[in-house]
């Protein structure tokens, strides 16, 4: 709907106002968070991860220290994406920190 050129008004206003701030580009930065997190990029820390749950049994749950620090980067990544890259923002989706 996004990238339709019939979209509605309030869409099309809300992709041209999403730099300032406006409620509408709000809303538009808001429902593209979802989108990128389905649409981030392979990584090796994700081929890693991948590979790894490929060739786990059932019970098996505990990750390599490589593996875990694949993880905690994807985790991380993840939730830059989440938070939009706002640093603060992060640490609401982190209690990690």
């Amino acid at each position: 709907m996004l990238g339709d050129p019939h979209a509605r008004e309030a869409v099309r206003d809300g992709l041209e106002d999403g730099r300032t701030g406006s409620r509408a580009g709000q809303l538009v930065k808001r429902a593209a968070q979802p989108a990128g997190l389905q649409d981030l990029a392979d990584t090796d820390d994700t081929v890693i991860l991948r590979e790894r749950l490929a060739a786990a049994g059932p019970d098996d749950d505990v990750l390599t220290g490589a593996e875990e620090d694949a993880y905690r980067r994807t985790v991380d990544r993840h939730i830059a994406m989440w938070a939009l890259s706002d640093p603060l923002a992060r640490f609401i989706y982190d209690g990690d920190r």
